[in-house]
């Protein structure tokens, strides 16, 4: 959906049982867009989940603005890149 769209008030776990899920990690782009975002997500994932569900943001350090985690998997996967 784009980080510049995330808003505190978007629904973005509304498809998950918030007492069945135990961990959740949130990653948006490594950019300001992604970082604002992490944090509308946390706030709203805390609202939204209990207090037993673990919520953990990630940033990817020493990494150029943008990169994203499908950055991240296409390195760490794929053929002939390793």
């Amino acid at each position: 959906m784009g980080a510049g769209n995330m808003q505190s008030t978007t629904p973005v776990f509304q498809n998950f049982n918030p007492y069945k899920i135990k961990k959740i990690v949130i990653c948006y782009d490594n950019d300001r867009a992604g970082m604002e975002a992490n944090k509308r997500a946390e706030m709203n994932a805390r609202q939204f989940f209990s207090n037993k569900t673990e919520i953990l943001v990630h940033q990817f350090d020493n990494k150029p603005k943008g990169y994203d985690i499908g950055d991240y998997v296409w390195q760490k996967y794929s053929p002939g890149l390793n």
